[in-house]
């Protein structure tokens, strides 16, 4: 029956297993000599040969445009079969290449995955996982997708927990929710002039959400505008100290006076001694 897998035609004989190991062997042969016809234009990743051997089909990455039609004359003139390109992203030429995971297993996507669906940044932080790709991120750089399998029992873990921002109320304390272990249970607890303290998700008695939570906007949105702060004038001691925008503006402002400000007379200023000299009168005829 046709799956995800293809169709099934009939059970492989040895012929066709001997052919296969075959063309499994020429690969890297294949993929060397495809790339110097290709030339650095693009890079071949993989190749591929029917059983039938009448067409290869060859997988490339690039990140500029890519003359096909010539380049595929090229190839069937020095395979002499028919030839496919098939431009691959980032997590298909993983695929395609092949490799151990963090894990130490071989990677999902060359093994059984035959839909590569794509891993919302969503799921990473339902796990309360930080961004570090090193932790988040496969070998492709892009989010790994055991974080996909994951996530249905990390929702249902979650179902009965408090989030981040909540108010919670226990038998020895109360404050805000600062981070959540989904797996072990527990809450980190910011009681109010206290430090934080970790409790266990039993223990919680009363959990509120906070009268505001905060949304962020969707991809491609743009973030809600934020209203201004009203400035606060107070002059004299005790006065609040400025933000750093109301500092920033007076020097701004000040810099431009300064700029506005004529400039000084061409001749140069009398020195105190000039001044000195001018201000004591000369000896009359009687004095000499």
């Amino acid at each position: 029956p046709a799956g995800e897998a293809g169709v099934l035609l009939r059970q492989a004989r040895d012929a066709d297993e001997r052919r296969h190991e075959e063309f499994e062997a020429r690969r890297p042969a294949d993929v060397a000599q495809a790339q110097d016809v290709c030339g650095e234009g693009l890079r071949i990743v993989g190749a591929e040969r029917l059983l039938d051997g009448e067409r290869l089909i060859l997988y490339y990455a690039s990140q500029q445009r890519v003359d096909v039609p010539d380049l595929l004359a090229d190839l069937r003139a020095a395979f002499g079969v028919a030839v496919t390109l098939t431009q691959v992203g980032a997590r298909q030429r993983a695929a395609v290449v092949g490799g151990c995971g963090s894990c130490g297993r071989a990677f999902c996507c060359s093994t059984f995955l035959r839909k590569l669906s794509p891993v919302p940044i969503r799921l990473a932080r339902v796990q309360g996982l930080d961004l570090d790709p090193d932790r988040t991120a496969g070998r492709c750089g892009r989010l790994k997708c055991c974080l996909r399998y994951e996530n249905p029992h990390y929702e249902e873990l979650r179902a009965g927990q408090p989030r981040v921002g909540w108010s919670v109320v226990t038998r020895r304390l109360s404050g805000t929710v600062l981070s959540v272990d989904v797996l072990r249970g527990k809450l980190l607890i910011k009681p109010e002039g206290s430090r934080a303290r970790v409790v266990f998700n039993a223990e919680v008695l009363e959990a509120t959400p906070p009268a505001q939570p905060r949304v962020l906007p969707r991809a491609g949105e743009p973030a809600p505008a934020q209203a201004p702060e009203p400035e606060v004038e107070v002059a004299g001691e005790g006065a609040p100290e400025p933000r750093w925008s109301t500092v920033v503006r007076r020097l701004n402002a000040a810099w431009q006076r300064f700029r506005e400000k004529p400039p000084a007379s061409a001749d140069p200023a009398p020195s105190a001694e000039d001044a000195q000299a001018d201000a004591v009168e000369p000896p009359g005829e009687d004095e000499a």
